[in-house]
């Protein structure tokens, strides 16, 4: 009887050991930054709120961005970059799921968030790459000094992320880029700023100069007609139905 009560005992663990999985989005999870995400993260059974360890994190497994255990919240080991913006949904315990809200996001947040959970004596993890977006600011473009065979134009933006880049193009629709010149800086926050010079000659009359990024894009148009230097700023947002807000000064 002991030996038939010790293999069903084992035959049971393995049955839960086979059966207990954890996952998450099979894509990128995207957010723009100063919103709120939910990253979601489902296990095969239904979770105990007694029974369950949860837990969060980024790099390193000792400072959770969250951590669930024993019924509660242990916000004394949580990181400090994420107290009061990351959130478990207790109440979807029941159904398996052990999904994150996280607010306010940041650029800083972009990247892998593991969630670990230990159920039953077993324990196993999903990965979910959060990819965090930001639209930068208008672009301003100007004549920065005129030269004897032209001119030298500066186009710049900040609040960016990822890193933008910057392409040129003329009344034409020829391709300048490869004759400018970009330099990039990250501040403290994270944030991209971009500004890029070219120089061109009199003869061009319009010249475009489009900062974008994958999910975004923003554009100054900037025109020299006689004393006139008139410049229109558009934006794109692509990860949406493209679609053109434009203004105009001079």
């Amino acid at each position: 009887p002991i030996i038939l009560l010790i293999t069903i005992i084992i035959i049971i663990i393995i049955i839960i050991i086979l059966r207990f999985t954890v996952s998450g989005p099979s894509r990128p999870v995207t957010a723009t930054a100063g919103s709120h995400v939910v990253l979601v993260c489902k296990c095969s059974v239904s979770l105990r709120p007694e029974g369950v360890e949860i837990r969060w994190f980024r790099t390193r497994f000792d400072s959770p961005v969250y951590l669930y255990s024993e019924g509660r919240p242990q916000l004394e080991e949580q990181d400090e970059v994420y107290r009061r913006r990351a959130q478990l949904s207790t109440e979807r315990l029941t159904e398996g799921f052990a999904s994150l809200t996280l607010t306010d996001v940041r650029v800083t947040d972009n990247g892998t968030f593991t969630c670990f959970v230990d159920y039953d004596g077993s324990n196993e993890d999903a990965k979910i790459q959060l990819q965090v977006t930001a639209l930068g600011r208008q672009p301003w473009v100007h004549i920065e000094e005129q030269l004897n065979g032209g001119v030298r134009l500066l186009c710049e933006s900040s609040g960016w992320f990822p890193a933008p880049e910057v392409v040129w193009n003329d009344d034409r629709g020829q391709n300048l880029t490869p004759v400018s010149v970009a330099t990039v800086r990250e501040d403290s926050k994270g944030f991209f700023s971009v500004e890029s010079q070219i120089e061109i000659k009199p003869s061009t009359n319009t010249i475009r100069c489009v900062i974008r990024t994958a999910d975004h894009q923003q554009e100054a148009k900037l025109r020299i007609s006689g004393q006139c230097v008139c410049v229109s700023v558009c934006e794109r947002d692509i990860s949406d139905s493209p679609r053109d807000v434009c203004g105009r000064y001079q």
